[in-house]
């Protein structure tokens, strides 16, 4: 029998991939939480007629821009999870392959088909 070549799957890229996403999850979350403790007063912009239609305005952004760090935390939390899964099906997968190769399974079966594996 020919040699032939270990079946290869990058689980470690993947998990490197899923450590970034947990890092920037981990990043949204401290976004929210200042975000959410922030308080906006028509005060310290002065006393005006559209002081408090700015503050409100304001407030609003900072409402807006929480809800898009808890929507980017939950998103790159679930890529971590999802990353990781991949790449312990893909390590299960690397051996399950590789032990079919080297059984002489796949050469029967070129054999079978009329061809030879190379």
């Amino acid at each position: 029998m020919t040699d032939m070549p270990d079946m290869a799957y990058e689980s470690d890229v993947l998990r490197s991939g899923g450590s970034v996403s947990q890092r920037a999850a981990g990043a949204a979350e401290s976004a929210l939480t200042r975000l959410r403790s922030a308080t906006i007063a028509a005060g310290p912009f002065g006393e005006f007629d559209g002081a408090a239609r700015l503050a409100t305005g304001l407030g609003s952004t900072r409402d807006e821009h929480a809800r898009m760090a808890h929507d980017v935390h939950a998103r790159h939390t679930a890529l971590h999870g999802h990353a990781a899964d991949t790449a312990t099906q893909g390590d299960g997968l690397v051996g399950d392959t590789t032990a079919a190769a080297r059984s002489g399974a796949a050469r029967a079966i070129a054999d079978g088909m009329g061809g030879r594996a190379r």
